[in-house]
């Protein structure tokens, strides 16, 4: 009897073991019920930045068998949230799909990592009808047009969020509209003409909707036609934009954008993208026939948001920008070498004192740029000290490049502004 009953406990203790093992390998847990089936699996493509939502789909797949094709439930919308470092943090929405017998399943997923770093899936079998407009590969496609980290490098902030709906209503004058054709190119829409209802993806920063304006995603097969109205590259463009200037002069509007003149064809103009507390996204465009058609260089040339203080172009390849921070008490120098298609920044100070280590006064003063002109075959730059300056008399530092920009040296204190031309 003894060894029977040993025999029992040994057949259920191996059974509990074999159980346990397969489940550690898969990291899954499957539990049933009248209502519905749950699982919950490691969540191992937990990256954003590397993987997006096609790495968290291809896990659930992992352990779940799946339709090919995938949906978005009308009722709701796909939630993510992640870190700065790509981190996902949050998911919850519900798929649905038709299965090889003809049933319609849906897919509730739920994941907060506060919580557990594996993400729940619960299917269950549900009659509704498939609405086309609502593919899942919809927001697949926009997250291969677009390049998550550049999107959100300039608001410095700890979490971002996602929004998928797969039909959302923007009514005339949404602004943050951006066309994407899953093949890397975009192009921004200044405000909407006519309220559309789309598919759509945004991403945002939580609790900061109001202030910062999200980006609003929509895919489209031909980013040169979209609505039916074709599109050759240009952009509605502020009318100050084409006022009458002449040749070598910049102007600030009123709203914080700024022109420049180059010649009386080529116009450059720095367009407000995005605005929060004060600072300010600019887009790049340009104009070749002298403001009366703009086309984007750039749609998110510098790395910082700010306030433009100067944009300057030496020749069609070689400009400057200067962007303002801080409630204008300083600013950082921005060189391009190809026309506003990239910029750099450039460490004048740095750069200075590497050139010349005897200099005896504290050029760290000079920390807000506000001009750069070419004279005599070199470049000079006159830098002030900001909103709080008060170095000898808040002066100018002049400062000289010999090399188009890229490095400078220190030249001397000025209390007069320069002839340059």
């Amino acid at each position: 009897m003894n060894k029977i009953r040993n025999r029992i406990v040994f057949v259920l203790l191996m059974t509990f073991l074999v159980g346990s093992l397969l489940q550690g390998c898969s990291g899954a847990e499957t539990v049933k019920s009248d209502k519905y089936t749950e699982t919950t699996l490691k969540l191992k493509n937990n990256n954003m930045y590397k993987t997006n939502f096609q790495g968290v789909l291809e896990d659930i797949r992992d352990e779940i068998e799946m339709p090919e094709q995938l949906y978005v439930d009308e009722d709701n919308n796909i939630s993510m949230k992640f870190k700065a470092n790509g981190i996902i943090t949050f998911i919850k929405g519900r798929l649905y799909g038709v299965n090889k017998e003809g049933e319609t399943i849906f897919y509730d997923m739920y994941y907060n990592r506060e919580i557990s770093k594996k993400i729940k899936v619960r299917y269950n079998i549900a009659n509704r009808e498939i609405d086309d407009q609502c593919e899942i590969e919809t927001l697949l496609d926009i997250m291969k047009g677009i390049n998550l980290r550049e999107a959100v490098y300039n608001w410095d902030s700890e979490e971002y969020g996602i929004l998928f709906y797969g039909n959302r209503k923007w009514e005339a004058g949404t602004e943050g509209i951006i066309y994407v054709n899953g093949k890397g190119d975009k192009r921004e829409e200044e405000a909407l003409e006519n309220t559309i209802s789309t598919a759509s993806m945004s991403l945002y920063i939580p609790e900061k909707e109001e202030i910062i304006t999200p980006k609003r995603y929509i895919l489209v097969k031909d980013i040169n036609e979209i609505n039916g109205k074709a599109y050759n590259g240009e952009d509605r463009i502020n009318v100050d934009a084409s006022m009458n200037m002449s040749s070598g002069e910049f102007e600030i509007l009123d709203n914080g954008e700024v022109v420049y003149k180059l010649n009386n064809n080529v116009r450059y103009y720095l367009k407000i993208i995005a605005a929060a507390a004060g600072s300010r996204e600019y887009g790049l465009y340009i104009s070749e026939d002298d403001g009366d058609t703009w086309g984007e260089v750039n749609y998110e040339p510098l790395d910082k948001m700010g306030q433009a203080a100067f944009m300057i172009f030496i020749d069609e390849e070689l400009g400057f920008i200067s962007l303002a921070t801080n409630g204008g008490k300083n600013g950082y120098l921005y060189r391009s070498e190809d026309g506003g298609y990239t910029f750099e920044e450039i460490n004048y100070n740095e750069s200075a004192r590497n050139n010349n280590s005897s200099i005896d006064i504290d050029i760290e003063y000079f920390d807000y740029p506000e001009k750069v002109y070419k004279k005599d075959g070199f470049l000079y730059m006159e830098v002030g000290q900001g909103a709080d300056g008060d170095y000898k008399g808040n002066c100018k530092g002049i400062y000289i490049s010999r090399d188009c920009g890229n490095k400078w040296e220190f030249l001397k204190i000025s209390n007069t502004t320069s002839d340059g031309d």
